[in-house]
């Protein structure tokens, strides 16, 4: 059993810690800063009305960096050994954010826009270009067995929330229903976050 099936059955999330290779997350880095000098941004991310950044997603995934992160044994291990089965996986909903100074600060919600894909598990890493982890992104443990909550209720701060701990080399792996939220960006630079999930390929 993968070491990472317990944690994120119960919690919704698991934390894989250094696993990308430096001179990948040096090579995701450098496509990411190749997006945003040269495709306009796509959309505003906007969750609940808040706006929360910038965002690439429709051409994420031709990126030769992208593919190769989605393709790497070392994730693909990972989610076989979370859904605990062999199996074919296709990357889809790529999501690139650029979070710049004063943006963030989502309400919690869930990641429910890709739930018509069919996707089973979502990767997000920090794409920055310092080595350090960031905390960008809180989480509520086992919030993903939850019934939708009342619009009242996606303001106000939870008691259990963690928050995530993230970098360019360590991954968070979660399921598409856990409630979250990122943070505020109070640092001089801009915070770059990709997000992908992962499906069952058909067969």
């Amino acid at each position: 059993m993968n070491s990472l099936n317990p944690t994120f059955t119960e919690n919704g999330y698991a934390i894989a810690e250094d696993i990308i290779p430096t001179s990948l997350a040096d090579d995701l880095s450098r496509e990411a800063e190749t997006i945003e000098t040269t495709v306009p941004v796509e959309d505003p991310l906007i969750v609940e009305g808040v706006y929360c950044g910038d965002e690439w997603s429709t051409r994420v995934g031709e990126y030769t960096a992208f593919q190769k992160l989605a393709r790497s044994p070392f994730l693909i291990d990972r989610v076989e050994g979370i859904l605990q089965s062999p199996c074919e996986l296709e990357p889809v909903f790529w999501s690139l954010l650029r979070i710049s100074r004063g943006q963030g600060d989502t309400l919690w919600h869930q990641d429910t826009d890709i739930l018509d894909t069919q996707a089973k598990i979502g990767v997000t890493l920090f794409l920055s270009g310092e080595e350090e982890h960031a905390t960008i992104l809180k989480a509520i443990p086992k919030s993903h067995h939850w019934p939708f909550p009342k619009k009242e209720q996606m303001h106000v701060p939870h008691a259990d929330a963690v928050d995530i701990n993230i970098s360019r080399q360590t991954v968070m792996f979660h399921n598409p229903l856990l409630w979250h939220t990122s943070l505020l960006n109070s640092s001089q630079k801009p915070l770059w976050l990709l997000i992908f999930f992962y499906k069952l390929a058909e067969e």
